[in-house]
Parts: structure tokens; sequence; C-alpha cells
């Protein structure tokens, strides 16, 4: 009978969910990203390395705090400035990545020519959110570095002991490395992050309204029997008993998205209902 699908014929085959290789966050952006938080540290630092024997010896309590207080404002007004054109740039190298990949996926999985010529509402306030987070974020590195570096010089002015014995000096080297690891986990969690929420404004845009959880498959995975997590928690799922499940975008787990929870490598794999797309 004419326009009656049956099961198994060539129509329905095309009707059937299809699924689009997943966008994934990239390395080559993240070790950018953190190369450059990395030059502003250790600008920083080099401001610190030059009273540091001061700091140990010489200064009064009083002139150490105008000092630290004086180094905080300057690089907070510098590192603002800064914090602002990184995370744009940063976003910027994430959503044109993105937006490659997608194109790429849908392309593949639907058998046809796929190009986005301009962006809708959804992908531009998500990366608008994208900048103003990621700028926030850059802009902590500095107030806590300092804040933990005053802590250091008013423990050594009172004569407490510093962690594990070390000296003020020892101590102001070991923030710094402190500092820096804390750099690296922002510049990869929020690569993770950007990507996911790009990843989801690009899919809503569409019409795709659900995803299948996928993981990276090995022991560090979060919840993987015998594996180097073996526990999900409050801030992390178990993400291992989430490989396959199919989510909606609209209906976040409790940790939010593939991407969003903290050091999370998982990545969205896009269910495509064809008669729901808006562009077909």
């Amino acid at each position: 009978m004419a326009g009656i699908v049956t099961p198994g014929s060539k129509k329905d085959k095309r009707k059937r969910p299809r699924k689009a290789r997943p966008v994934k966050p990239s390395r080559k952006i993240q070790l950018a990203i953190r190369k450059e938080i990395y030059t502003s540290l250790e600008d920083i630092a080099l401001d610190i390395e030059g009273i540091q024997e001061w700091l140990a010896g010489e200064a009064t309590p009083a002139q150490a705090m105008r000092v630290m207080q004086d180094l905080t404002e300057k690089w907070r007004k510098i590192y603002g400035a800064r914090a602002e054109r990184v995370a744009k740039d940063w976003v910027a190298a994430i959503n044109a990545n993105s937006k490659a990949q997608f194109e790429k996926s849908i392309a593949r999985a639907l058998g046809v020519d796929y190009t986005t010529i301009f962006e809708d509402e959804l992908v531009y306030n998500a990366a608008e959110f994208a900048v103003l987070e990621a700028s926030n974020l850059i802009k902590t590195i500095p107030e806590e570095y300092f804040g933990k570096v005053q802590e250091a010089v008013m423990q050594n002015f009172q004569q407490l002991p510093l962690p594990e014995g070390r000296t003020l000096i020892e101590q102001i080297r070991h923030i710094y490395g402190v500092s820096q690891s804390r750099a690296t986990v922002i510049a990869r969690d929020q690569t993770s992050k950007i990507n996911t929420a790009l990843t989801q404004a690009r899919n809503e845009e569409v019409g795709i309204s659900e995803y299948i959880w996928r993981t990276a498959g090995d022991v560090r995975v979060v919840g993987t029997p015998g594996g180097l997590y073996p526990k999900g928690n409050r801030i992390h799922g178990n993400h291992y008993k989430r490989n396959g499940q199919v989510f909606r975008w609209d209906s976040p787990p409790e940790d939010g998205h593939p991407g969003f929870a903290i050091n999370c490598r998982c990545v969205a794999e896009s269910k495509i209902d064809i008669e729901a797309l808006k562009f077909v």
C-alpha cells in the first residue's frame, strides 16, 4: 500500500536512529592554553622571587603585607586583561574544532554533505558563557597564589612551622608548583566542559535531543571494577555504569553531561532521530 512503511523496508531503514561519532576535546588546544597560563604564572613568580629573601629576613610584618597587597592588586589588573584575551582565544579554538568535528560526524552518519554557515543563538550563547566562565577561572589563579604566599609569610613571622618543615623560600616555591598543577587541571577540565557545552548547543540546534554515554574505556574511568577509582561519589558519579546508556541533553545526570565532572574524559555519541532533525 502506498505511503506505508513496512519493517525492514528501505524507507524504514532510513528512519532508524543513527549514531554520530563523538566530538572530542582537542589535546592540542588544551596544551596551548596550559602553556599560556604557565607563562603568566612565571611572570608572577619572578616578582615574588625578587623579594623572597627580603620577606624571609629583613621585612617587618607590616612591610610584607603592604608589598603583598600591592603585588596582588598589580597582578589582578594584569591578569584580568590577559584572562579575557586568553579565554576568548581558547573558546574560539574549541568552537572551531567542535564545529568541524560535528559537521563531519553528521555528514558521515547521514551519508550527505552537511555544513553550517551561520550559528544560531544556542551556540552563540554557549560560547559567550564559556568565555565568561573560563575568564573568571583564570583570574582566580593569581588570587589564590598570592593568598597562599601571604599566608606562608604570616606563619613565618609568627614562627609557626610550615608544611613538611619547609623554609619560607621552599614553601613559596612549593606554592608555585601547586599553582601550576591547578592551571593544568583548569586547562584540561575547562577544555572538556567547553567542548561538551558547544556540542550540546549544536545537537539541540539541529534537533538531536539524545546521546549515548561513552567512556575512555580504561582503568581510570570512575567506577571501573578493579580500576584506579572503583567507587563513584557525589562530585564524580559512576561513569563506568553509564557507558552505553542513553541520556537526554535537557536532563543531565547529577554530575553533568560527559566531560563536565572534574577530570571526566567521557564523550557524548549523538543519537540521531532523522524525523526530528530540523534541516532534513
